[in-house]
């Protein structure tokens, strides 16, 4: 045979891997300053993220320090009502963590103060 098929098990042919020709193919599919741009990408979003944590980290610390009490959380209508935005928006938002929520067993309730300072941050970028 001049091609370099084989017989399976089942009779059928099939084309035995050639692991030399696997090995250029991906090298050839390799784009380095793509790839390099990903990685930048990544890294900014990724420092962005870590820079997020550190500000809520340190407010919530501040806050701590000389509050006792907790504040009453809003429910979902209440904040829909609040951002002019429909209910099942404000879920969907809240479960993708673009809004800043806490789940309580199956219930999501919003903290004034988060809402207030993430409103803050979306304002001022």
């Amino acid at each position: 045979m001049a091609d370099s098929k084989t017989v399976g098990a089942n009779g059928a042919c099939k084309q035995s891997p050639c692991p030399r020709a696997a090995k250029k193919d991906w090298r050839n599919r390799l784009d380095v300053p793509e790839i390099l741009n990903r990685l930048e990408n990544l890294e900014g979003a990724f420092l962005n993220g870590m820079q997020e944590v550190r500000c809520i980290r340190g407010e919530i610390q501040k806050q701590g320090a000389g509050n006792d009490c907790l504040e009453p959380l809003l429910e979902v209508e209440k904040v829909a009502e609040i951002l002019g935005l429909d209910v099942g928006y404000v879920y969907s938002q809240a479960r993708a963590k673009k809004i800043p929520s806490v789940k309580l067993g199956k219930y999501r309730k919003f903290s004034p103060s988060q809402l207030k300072k993430w409103l803050d941050r979306r304002n001022s970028s």
